[in-house]
């Protein structure tokens, strides 16, 4: 189980990478967890977890992603929402944030 805050996310042809801030727990490769903007939700799998230094990356993956040509722009949607793996309304509530 574990919960973080993500600060930043880039599009990495062809994984989405998450700039996230661990508040509780480890991240391991193979969780799955979603994060919601208003009113959509978006499903992950993480594939690789990278540490440098202090900062935490979550390399995902998804069926959605599979729709992005590789040179797309990523917006930083998700800025600011903390996900909790065990507990989607976490996510969920932090949708409007």
């Amino acid at each position: 189980m574990a919960r973080f805050r993500i600060i930043r996310s880039l599009w990495e042809t062809p994984c989405l990478v998450l700039e996230v801030e661990l508040l509780n727990g480890t991240v391991v490769s193979g969780v799955s967890f979603s994060v919601w903007d208003t009113c959509h939700r978006y499903d992950f799998n993480v594939a690789e977890v990278r540490l440098h230094g202090n900062e935490t990356q979550l390399l995902c993956t998804s069926g959605l992603l599979k729709q992005f040509a590789p040179d797309e722009v990523w917006p930083n949607i998700f800025a600011g929402k903390q996900v909790d793996t065990e507990n989607p309304e976490v996510a969920q509530s932090f949708s409007h944030k």
